[in-house]
């Protein structure tokens, strides 16, 4: 991949890092609330979490090949942004592809490059590796990874998830501060509601 849209990928694609706060409002343009290749859906609110910010990185970097970003959550507690995009290639479905590793492997990489930069956490680990998860009638390919706040108070955790899906990758990013042992047991829920809301 060239070293220009690796960079532009840690920018755009990498997520909030762990810091629970949505990405600041800029000259960003918005996305679209339906993905028309796709028909991937993307309403005001899943499971009772709000979008929070949607943007189209086609119109607002000029990087069609990034396609589209929808972060939904709870700011300071729970952030689930969905990433529709295809890189300028055609992507196979499924999570089992030559692409969807290669994918996956850096957006791996961008979240530790990511939080060396943040400074808002600490001990970044992967807690659960690779490996294949279901939700609904689409699997990922899917790890999680843990940290600490940077004031060493709270277990913070990152679920990262991706797949081939009509020919785009669909990327989704989950991030939650962990109140309660209840707390990743209730993230898994929102996400299998908030998969099948999106696919309806």
């Amino acid at each position: 991949m060239r070293v220009w849209l690796i960079a532009t990928l840690l920018a755009a694609l990498a997520g909030s890092a762990l810091a629970l706060d949505p990405p600041k409002p800029d000259d960003n343009i918005s996305a679209p609330a339906t993905h028309k290749p796709t028909g991937l859906s993307f309403p005001p609110s899943i499971a009772n979490v709000a979008l929070l910010r949607s943007t189209d990185y086609g119109r607002s970097i000029n990087s069609p090949g990034l396609g589209y970003g929808y972060t939904y959550g709870v700011p300071g507690r729970l952030l689930i942004t969905a990433y529709v995009y295809d890189l300028g290639q055609r992507v196979p479905d499924g999570y089992q592809s030559p692409a969807v590793d290669t994918a996956f492997d850096e957006s791996l990489q961008s979240i530790h490059l990511v939080a060396q930069r943040a400074g808002k956490y600490r001990d970044l680990r992967l807690v659960q590796p690779p490996t294949s998860c279901p939700y609904g009638v689409v699997v990922f390919r899917c790890a999680t990874l843990a940290a600490i706040s940077s004031d060493g108070t709270q277990p913070l955790y990152t679920r990262l998830l991706l797949t081939g899906y009509h020919r785009y990758f669909l990327k989704l990013r989950t991030d939650w501060r962990q109140n309660s042992p209840d707390d990743t047991a209730e993230v898994e829920r929102v996400l299998q509601t908030f998969v099948g809301t999106i696919l309806r």
